[in-house]
């Protein structure tokens, strides 16, 4: 019993084959009676704050919230959730889509402006930052990912590449670096993969999504990827997506945008939100952006 009651809790391991160590954020035990069932964000929290030795908690450990102060200390320590936690709480994925691409391209503007802000009011981007966004065709997308003969594969490319440069406004010199060949070679990220599996024969295909586009060094010129990424202690999967597209791409989301979620059969830790923007983006003035983003330097 007394050794039992040592491994009570949620337990931390370093990234390693043979680590030499774990620590224990006892009281966080995986049963009924515990209070880790009954409120499991709270106490992802408390193991947040007793790592980062930060006075993270809003007051409450029942709010189940970290403060900005871990922003910094998150930065230089990174810290992944293991499958026992994502299973109740994914890390948290955005698919912005709409079937207009004038709607799409607001979209894409905005970003792209919040972009611009950022930096006039003296932020700095991201390390993750994105070095373009674009608005693509689910039809271009589901036509790369489901080439198979090199025929395929060049046509496929080609389209995908005029929507990124027409629709897009973006020169093939500047997003490849590197034309003298047959055709562009593009890669997809992993999420965009697996979104495009899920949704292969789905209502989707008419859509117009927004994707993020980085430029690339060895055999892929360019890749594309959804925003999002991994949640942090604490984070729910959609707080987890606000952040990290935030961080990616500029662009501020809320829930208001929530249309549905999708989820992989096989990869039960990650959650996309299908997202629509709302009417009341379409009209954010100029004014709204530069004081959102002037605040976010005083923090």
């Amino acid at each position: 019993e007394r050794r039992k009651s040592l491994y009570d809790g949620l337990i931390v391991l370093p990234d390693a084959k043979r680590p030499q160590f774990a620590y224990v954020c006892c009281e966080t035990r995986f049963d009924s009676k515990a209070s880790f069932a009954r409120n499991r964000s709270a106490y992802e929290t408390k193991l947040c704050t007793e790592i980062f030795h930060f006075n993270a908690l809003n007051n409450d450990v029942t709010t189940g919230k970290c403060t900005k102060s871990t922003d910094k200390a998150h930065k230089q320590i990174k810290i992944s959730c293991a499958q026992c936690l994502l299973k109740f709480e994914p890390n948290g994925f955005v698919c912005v889509s709409s079937p207009s691409i004038s709607t799409m391209l607001i979209v894409r503007d905005i970003a792209r402006e919040n972009s611009m802000r950022k930096k006039e009011a003296g932020l700095t981007l991201h390390a993750d930052h994105a070095d373009y966004v674009c608005i693509v065709s689910v039809k271009a997308l589901l036509n790369m990912s489901k080439a198979r003969t090199r025929r395929e594969t060049v046509a496929a490319s080609l389209d995908l590449t005029h929507e990124l440069t027409c629709n897009n406004g973006i020169s093939v010199d500047v997003i490849t670096r590197n034309v003298d060949q047959e055709h562009i070679k593009i890669g997809f990220g992993h999420h965009l993969k697996s979104l495009l599996y899920i949704v292969s024969n789905y209502k989707y295909q008419g859509m117009h999504w927004f994707v993020l586009v980085n430029s690339m060094e060895g055999e892929v010129n360019f890749a594309l990827d959804l925003p999002g990424g991994k949640r942090r202690l604490g984070e729910n999967s959609f707080d987890c997506a606000v952040r990290e597209t935030e961080e990616e791409c500029s662009l501020i989301i809320d829930k208001s945008w929530i249309q549905t979620t999708e989820e992989s059969a096989k990869d039960k830790g990650n959650l996309y939100f299908m997202l629509t923007p709302p009417e009341k983006l379409l009209t954010q003035s100029a004014d709204e952006v530069t004081d959102h983003f002037s605040r976010l330097r005083t923090l």
